[in-house]
């Protein structure tokens, strides 16, 4: 008689090839800095970070020139950053929204000038 059995192992298997970055589906999201571009040396840089659409949830991290300054739980796709401690001289200030189950990871890169107190 004739038999249906497989006659190999991979017979068995359905191999799937799935490309892609594992945000299909998700809404692309828009992340803006905007605040302070310029300090004088001692003081305090206030940075604000906005997820657009801002019912976006999730968390933003802020960097100054590659340093983590922090992660930060979004509040109505906003988030406050104060920065000190910088040197004098022209800093880049990055910050990353993680994305979420709706939402689409995005980035803002800004400049940031600390100027002499003198």
């Amino acid at each position: 008689g004739t038999s249906n059995e497989p006659t190999t192992l991979a017979e068995n298997f359905i191999w799937f090839n799935i490309t892609g970055d594992g945000t299909a589906g998700l809404t692309a999201t828009t992340l803006a800095l905007t605040g302070d571009s310029s300090v004088v040396d001692g003081n305090a840089a206030s940075i604000v970070a906005t997820v657009t659409p801002s019912a976006a949830t999730g968390s933003v991290t802020f960097k100054v020139d590659g340093t983590d300054y922090g992660t930060f739980t979004l509040a109505s796709g906003t988030y406050t950053r104060s920065i000190s401690g910088l040197a004098v001289g022209n800093h880049t200030v990055t910050a990353y929204y993680s994305g979420d189950s709706t939402y689409r990871s995005s980035n803002a890169t800004a400049s940031l000038a600390v100027t002499s107190a003198e």
